[in-house]
């Protein structure tokens, strides 16, 4: 899974050198300069402990959780939960954190180490967590499998 990739950069030559971490997921494919431009600006000018870009939609297969003043509690991956939502915000699969989030990525030995139960970890730990919703579809699309190219 995803939580055992970003594990990996730990044994990277370039980890020491490293102070933030931009991961994206490799099944979106358009993603613009400009989203991530706008990403790496919002992390640094607000310092923050992990930045994720997002989308507001209808049924979202991922929800980020936020309390009444808007602070990110977790990302709830509907696939996983019986939660439905008819509307809101969901992650993208762009996020920027500072690299000792790797520190709470536990590899518990399951078939797949994910990487999204972290945000709920961080939340309660209470470091700085914050979205930017992106207004461009075309963005957001995923090409997991040959029916998601529509001709």
């Amino acid at each position: 899974g995803m939580g055992d990739a970003v594990l990996r950069f730990k044994k990277s030559k370039f980890y020491d050198l490293t102070d933030d971490i931009l991961l994206i997921w490799g099944d979106i494919p358009f993603i613009s300069r400009k989203s991530l431009d706008n990403l790496v600006k919002l992390h640094n000018s607000n310092k923050n402990f992990l930045t994720i870009l997002s989308y507001y939609t209808q049924n979202p297969y991922t929800y980020i959780r936020k309390d009444e003043y808007g602070k990110i509690l977790e990302i709830i991956e509907t696939n996983k939960t019986n939660k439905k939502f008819l509307y809101g915000e969901r992650d993208i699969g762009v996020f920027l954190f500072n690299k000792s989030l790797l520190d709470f990525l536990k590899n518990n030995n399951k078939t797949e180490h994910n990487f999204l139960y972290v945000v709920k970890i961080l939340s309660k730990k209470g470091l700085k967590i914050e979205s930017l919703p992106i207004v461009n579809h075309k963005e957001t699309l995923s090409l997991n499998k040959m029916s998601d190219i529509k001709k």
